[in-house]
């Protein structure tokens, strides 16, 4: 800190309340000869108990204004270097809080001062990056996928067929399918990935059909049945209620009689 440079800032008349606020702050970081000033925006920010970009606004004013310039670029994780402006004239015109209003009985014809804020400062001169452009607000985040019922009229794509047959040979692909929306329909489900949906449901038929009695070995005779209730004790990979196979043998014996 020098006192030096708050002595020179306290002087000075930017002619707002936050642009002051900002050039104490930042000779408070300053040399005696006023260079190597380079605090960022949030120490800034916290010295003055306004806003980043309250902050950033005040700073391109006062560099248009002649009370500041900077040194150096920034660049990433290193803040931009000011400098005070010693030189400049302390009984420069100061700006006035109605200077340019029509006052009521003087009724002037010079139209009122345009308040110069960040954008706008930017717009008149490009060359003015006091920081790197990292706010998170520029981008709007995209939006999450919702939730869908199944489609009715859902199928699997010739690759998710080619998986199928890779990944899981043992199950019935069209049955499963089926019973897969049934289920879902029957349910009233959402899900954001269906495909996703559809690929568990396989894996677990796959599991199914690898653990039933079809598959089982003579040492596992001797262990206890931890067959799942919901699928048929007789046709691996089926569901109890929905059984395909028992149904055509229910309906043929039917016929038969």
């Amino acid at each position: 800190m020098s006192n030096a440079a708050q002595t020179w800032a306290w002087k000075q008349h930017p002619g707002k309340a936050s642009d002051k606020s900002v050039l104490v702050a930042l000779a408070d970081n300053a040399w005696e000869d006023g260079s190597n000033a380079w605090p960022s925006l949030s120490t800034l920010a916290a010295k003055t108990d306004l806003t980043s970009r309250t902050v950033y606004a005040a700073l391109l004013r006062l560099m248009l204004a002649g009370y500041i310039q900077r040194d150096d670029t920034p660049r990433q994780h290193k803040p931009a270097v000011y400098r005070l402006l010693y030189n400049r004239a302390e009984d420069a015109p100061r700006a006035e809080a109605g200077s340019g209003v029509n006052e009521i009985q003087g009724r002037t014809s010079q139209p009122p001062e345009r308040k110069l804020t960040a954008s706008r400062a930017e717009a008149a001169s490009p060359e003015l990056d006091l920081e790197p452009k990292t706010n998170p607000y520029c981008a709007p985040a995209p939006k999450p996928r919702r939730a869908t019922s199944i489609p009715t009229d859902w199928q699997p794509t010739s690759e998710q067929v080619a998986w199928l047959t890779a990944k899981c040979p043992s199950v019935r692909g069209q049955s499963e399918t089926q019973q897969w929306q049934d289920w879902h329909l029957a349910k009233g489900d959402v899900a954001k990935d269906w495909n996703a949906s559809w690929r568990t449901w396989m894996r677990k038929a796959q599991g199914y059909a690898a653990t039933g009695p079809a598959n089982s070995t003579s040492t596992s005779s001797n262990l206890p049945n931890h067959h799942d209730p919901d699928r048929c004790p007789e046709h691996v990979g089926q569901w109890a209620r929905t059984c395909g196979p028992c149904r055509a043998d229910t309906l043929s014996g039917q016929a038969a009689s």
